[in-house]
């Protein structure tokens, strides 16, 4: 049954544009691409735009003190261009990129080895004898990988 839905039929002409670079560069495909591309960026302004007025300026003008923090960290970083405050750029810089390696090491050590640890971590004693030693090559496993 055909769809009447405009929706489903865009899809499908993009999807068909998208792959005839398989064959050669042709207009259709660059035409596709640009339109995914100005798709992508306005998406992006538009979501950037309503966070920042949901998530930063609403707080703001309701008085909350502790939303200044970041704005004062993001002028700081324009201090860069700046040829007699350039040095100071880098005290925003040195704490964002401490707060984005800490969430980073958060999530590698509870991603990589807390929840491997806890799935295999039964007991090395099953029921049956195959399942004994399906166990034992379980944590031999996990234990030499990580």
């Amino acid at each position: 049954m055909v769809s009447t839905d405009v929706g489903v039929w865009i899809a499908a002409f993009f999807t068909i544009v998208a792959t005839s670079y398989a064959f050669r560069d042709n207009i259709f495909f660059r035409f596709a691409e640009y339109t995914f591309i100005g798709a992508a960026a306005g998406h992006a302004i538009v979501m950037g735009v309503k966070n920042i007025i949901l998530y930063g300026w609403t707080h703001i003008a309701g008085g909350e003190p502790s939303y200044w923090i970041p704005i004062i960290l993001g002028i700081l970083i324009y201090t860069r261009y700046h040829p007699k405050y350039y040095c100071i750029y880098r005290y925003p810089i040195a704490f964002l990129v401490g707060i984005g390696v800490g969430i980073s090491i958060r999530g590698a050590i509870h991603a990589d080895f807390v929840k491997q640890i806890a799935a295999t971590a039964k007991p090395l004693i099953a029921t049956t004898p195959l399942g004994t030693l399906n166990n034992i090559i379980v944590f031999v496993g996990t234990i030499t990988a990580l």
